[in-house]
C-alpha cells in the first residue's frame, strides 16, 4: 500500500538510500508506531475516552478511510474516531537504534522514551496536519491526536453542536491523562471535508 503523508515532511531520496525501499521504511514505521502506541494505551485511559463518545446523545458518523489513512490503519488505540496523527520519522534514529527496531520484536519502553521526541516531533513551532486552517494547526513538538468524524453525514446543526461538545470533553480528558506522563499533546479535528485520504485505486 502506498500511503499519502500529510504533511509530507519526509526526504524520500535520503530514506531510499538508507532503507533501500519505501516498503521497508513503511514496515519499520508501522512497527515503531504500534509498539509506541501500546505504551500510550494505559496512559491515555482510552476506555474513559470511549465512554465520553458513547455518552453522546447523537450519532457520530465514522469516516470510511481506514484503508488509505496510514495514521488510522495502523492505530493501536482501538477507537474509530481518535488516533495518533504524527508522522513517524524513524529516519531520525541512529544506526544502533534502527538496528534495535529492526531486530527486536518486543522492544523495551526505555527505547521509546529516549527516541519518541526525535521520531514524532516536527521542526519549528507550528505545523498543519492537512489543509492549513485552525482545525489542523498543531504544536510541532507534541503528540498530535486527531478526532475524525464524517460531517457530510451529519443531518442537523444540533447534531454538530453535540459532537463538538463530545470532542471538547475528549480533549480535556486527553490533556489531563497525558499530563501525568509529562507529555505535551494536542487534539485536532478532521471532519472529512475535503476527504484527505483516498485509496490510490480511485485517484485518476
Amino acid at each position: 500500500m502506498e500511503y499519502k503523508y500529510l504533511p509530507n515532511t519526509f526526504n524520500f531520496q535520503s530514506i531510499l538510500l538508507r532503507f533501500g525501499t519505501i516498503e521497508r521504511f513503511t514496515e519499520l514505521q508501522i512497527k515503531y508506531k504500534q509498539q509506541f502506541e501500546r505504551l500510550l494505551f494505559p496512559i491515555l485511559k482510552i476506555d474513559e475516552l470511549q465512554a465520553i463518545i458513547q455518552s453522546a446523545s447523537t450519532t457520530i458518523p465514522v469516516i470510511d478511510d481506514a484503508a488509505a489513512n496510514f495514521y488510522r490503519a495502523h492505530s493501536m488505540l482501538q477507537n474509530p474516531y481518535i488516533y495518533v496523527r504524527n508522522n513517524y520519522h524513524i529516519e531520525a534514529l541512529t544506526d544502533e537504534e534502527l538496528e534495535t527496531l529492526n531486530s527486536q520484536d518486543d522492544i523495551s519502553p526505555e527505547f521509546f522514551k529516549s527516541t519518541f521526541d526525535r521520531v514524532l516531533f516536527e521542526e519549528g513551532d507550528i505545523i498543519f496536519y492537512g489543509t492549513p486552517r485552525d482545525e489542523t494547526m498543531c504544536r510541532a513538538k507534541c503528540i498530535a491526536f486527531e478526532f475524525a468524524y464524517d460531517q457530510v453525514k451529519c443531518e442537523s446543526v444540533e447534531q454538530l453542536v453535540k459532537i463538538e461538545k463530545v470532542i471538547a470533553r475528549c480533549k480535556e480528558a486527553l490533556e489531563r491523562n497525558m499530563q501525568s506522563a509529562n507529555i505535551p499533546v494536542s487534539l485536532m479535528i478532521y471532519n472529512g471535508i475535503p476527504k484527505r485520504f483516498k485509496d490510490p485505486s480511485y485517484i485518476i
